[in-house]
This record gives structure tokens, sequence and C-alpha cells, in this order.
């Protein structure tokens, strides 16, 4: 178990100037939360039982903002003044650390497993592990963080070239408390003076993640984080879901043998919300298999939302495994290729969304990156999967 995370919040935001003139960066609303609201919610789920939060610029809006919140951990507050780095901070409170104890920026957010990744800190003994946000779809295409092997060989505050073995240090990381017997006085951000201490020891290594993060790193990146807490996404199996399902091994390998499920037509033009996005995740084999093509296909999305346009909804994405399954890739359901890149071409919330499938393969891929699934099993399955989503609020 987590016993102790460590909120960095005291910097001043220069960045996300001119909305942190009045207020810390990650007290900025998003929709009707503060950026620290969803960080603190987080955690919550991860049964902490101690929060430290390193305050400086502004730092009495903080402790007025958590006078009023209730959660499931203590939460502890230390000033230090704004000019002061992230290593002076995390040594002002080095009596309260524990033994080991997990770090995250007040500015930063991901819905990466945070509890793997602290069993893999504690399976590898390292005196630090930190979270790297591996860009294998490549949307971000920058990176501060190489690696090699299980260890981080190279930090650098400024972007590293785009090549193999790098990343983006996204906090989330773990630490001993035995790193602070080397002292320092330089005001020095924590990073620059532990990863280095760390890395030439070899003893500061990595866990790997392809959930992509958002951030209020600029003020650029403001609407991106809003949509990224805000917006729903609808993952929709194709055959069996949209249409009905052609027999085993067969294929609807042209248009005209694509027969609509009026029981989903009636389901969602009854799901009008602006907020909310439909994508289609679908296995098509076929096309390997040179049963149909992907030409096909995109006919296909043509007339899906053709149909859709009357119930002014559409389908915003379409992604397709058209591997073999002997190919043995990462984007065949169950796998969770489609989605990942679904999730870093949108940056999705995997918990703003729901899986609607028609099989096993489809509910397991769900369930391997947390997503609330709802399975169609007959024409009444749709009348059942909206009044569940109804008591979750989902469209809310």
């Amino acid at each position: 178990m987590i016993k102790q995370v460590i909120i960095f919040a005291g910097g001043k935001g220069e960045r996300m100037m001119p909305l942190s003139s009045n207020k810390p960066k990650c007290l900025i609303k998003l929709s009707k939360k503060p950026f620290l609201e969803y960080l603190l919610e987080q955690i919550e789920n991860l049964k902490v039982k101690e929060v430290i939060i390193l305050v400086g610029y502004k730092s009495k809006k903080i402790l007025e903002y958590l006078k009023f919140k209730k959660y499931n951990f203590k939460i502890i507050t230390k000033h230090l003044d704004e000019k002061f780095e992230t290593s002076k901070r995390i040594l002002n409170i080095k009596k309260l650390l524990k033994k080991e104890f997990m770090i995250m920026y007040s500015d930063v957010y991901c819905e990466h497993d945070i509890l793997k990744s602290y069993k893999q800190f504690k399976k590898n003994n390292f005196d630090g592990q930190i979270t790297v946000f591996s860009d294998k779809y490549k949307f971000l295409k920058r990176s501060n963080i190489k690696t090699k092997n299980k260890i981080v060989v190279k930090y650098s505050k400024k972007i590293i070239p785009n090549f193999k073995n790098t990343g983006m240090d996204i906090g989330y990381s773990f630490f001993k408390k035995k790193i602070f017997k080397k002292k320092f006085n330089q005001n020095l951000s924590f990073q620059k003076l532990y990863y280095n201490s760390l890395i030439s020891k070899h003893k500061l290594s990595f866990y790997e993640t392809d959930v992509r993060y958002t951030s209020l790193s600029r003020i650029s990146e403001l609407n991106k984080a809003k949509n990224y807490f805000t917006k729903k996404y609808i993952f929709l199996d194709r055959d069996g879901v949209i249409n009905h399902k052609p027999k085993k091994l067969e294929y609807v390998d042209n248009i005209n043998k694509f027969k609509w499920k009026n029981e989903f037509l009636k389901f969602v033009k009854n799901l009008k919300n602006k907020n909310t996005e439909f994508i289609v995740i679908s296995n098509q084999a076929g096309v390997a298999r040179k049963k149909l093509t992907k030409n096909i296909l995109n006919q296909i999305n043509i007339l899906i939302n053709k149909k859709l346009k009357k119930y002014r909804l559409k389908i915003s994405a379409f992604y397709y495994c058209t591997h073999h399954w002997n190919e043995n890739c990462m984007c065949r359901k169950p796998k969770p290729g489609l989605i990942m890149l679904a999730q870093n071409s949108k940056l999705i919330k995997f918990s703003n969304s729901i899986f609607i499938g028609d099989s096993e393969t489809d509910e397991q891929a769900a369930k391997n990156l947390n997503i609330n699934f709802f399975k169609v099993v007959n024409k009444e399955s749709f009348d059942r999967i909206k009044i569940k989503i109804s008591k979750k609020k989902f469209l809310n």
C-alpha cells in the first residue's frame, strides 16, 4: 500500500498567466472542479494514508480551498517561499517523510495503473522510480528522459530529440528516503539534483505507460485539459452492436450486406449530448484474409454516418484492426492497441468512457483499461444499457 504522497504545488505558474495571477495554477477550474481536486480524488482511490502538499505561491488560496474538503486521508500543507525550487521544498519536510513516498506534480494528471507502477517499484528495489510517458503513437513528439534496459540514463530539462528509448517524465514517482543522505545546498529542482545523482549510480528506474496525460504546463493546454476532464466517450464494437453480425468467418464485404440493428438506432437517437463522442473499435481480419477491402470499410463508415446525421449524431472516429488473428499484433481486441490509439489521439479519460460490445474480447479489452463495459446479448440489451448509464449519470 502507498502510505504517503507528496504534491509539488508551490510554483508560480508563469506560463499559465494571466489565469494564475491571483491563484496557484492547480486551483484553475476545469468545468466545476480545480485541477488539484481531480488529483486528490485520484489519490483517494489508492487508499493512501497521508498527503503532504508543498505550497508556496498564493498558498493561502490552497489552504482556504482545503478547509471545505474531506478525504479519506490526512492532508498536511507545508509552505516555503515561491523562490525556492522543489529540492529545497522536499528537504524542508525531510523529518515528515516515510521510508518511501510517492511524488506528484500539481499540474499533471494521468490515468495509468498507479498501483501496478508501485508494485514494480517494490519488486525492482531501486532507490527511485519515475513514470515515463512513452509517446508510442507519436502524438506529442517530445521527451526529456532517455532509458536503457530498466534504468534512466539521462534526464534533461530541455527536450531530447525523439529517438529510441526516450519518453516524458510525468511525475507519479516513488523514492526511498535514504536518497537524502547526500546533501545538496543548491536551490535547484528536485529532478536536476536527485534524478542526476541517482542516474550516476544507476539507481533510477522507470515505469513506462502508453496512457497519454493532460497538464497545465502552459496556457495553450487549458482547453485540452478541460475537454479531458469533461468530455464523455462511448466506444462501440461494430458488428453485433451497430449492425447485425455476419456468420462466423464471414464479413460485411459490401455495403448491401450491412444491416442496421434498429434497437441501436433507437438507443443512440436518445443519447444526444454535445459533450459525448462515439468511437468504433472493431476487429476486421477479413482484410488480411482477402475477404474484404479497406475501401469497403470506408464505404461502410460513410454509410453509418450518413444515417446518423439524421439524428444529428456521428461516429467521430473508426479504428479497425485489419490484421490476421495469427499475426499477434497489439491492436486486435482484446489487446489494447486500438483503444490506446484513440486515447492518445483524442486525449480520452477512461473513467469518462464506456464500451458497448457483444463479445468476450470486447469485454476483456474494456476491463484491461478499467473502462465500464456493457454487453449486447439481445434486442432488450440497449434498454438495459440506457437505464444503467442513466443511473451512473454518465451523460450528465
